[in-house]
């Protein structure tokens, strides 16, 4: 299920798991950093990390801090970025502990 920054299941005070990918001028800017950051702030769990041209955070805690999340990634984000879209999914939480920058995951480059 996709839906926008900061959906969430309404009145639902348990605990979820949500994905967001943010395209646009995202990269080299320290966005994976304020995620970390606000992520720590909130006693979020998940990760972050690069992916193409994205940066992917999942964040795991209850709903309603996920939300915050969700919302002051986009409004709180560095002066250098330019957020052009947001993917926001539902997942199952995985109970993971923590918060953690993750690896980019490298492009594949076609052969012609």
């Amino acid at each position: 299920m996709t839906t926008g920054v900061g959906a969430g299941p309404s009145g639902s005070t348990g605990v979820l798991r949500r994905r967001l990918v943010l395209h646009g001028v995202v990269q080299g800017v320290g966005f994976r950093r304020h995620a970390a950051r606000l992520a720590r702030e909130l006693e979020l769990s998940g990760w972050c990390r690069n992916e193409a041209s994205s940066v992917v955070a999942e964040v795991e805690g209850p709903s309603e801090v996920v939300d915050e999340f969700a919302r002051r990634l986009t409004d709180e984000a560095p002066a250098l970025a330019v957020i052009r879209t947001v993917e926001s999914t539902e997942l199952e939480p995985s109970g993971e502990p923590g918060f953690a920058v993750t690896a980019t995951v490298p492009r594949i480059r076609r052969v012609r």
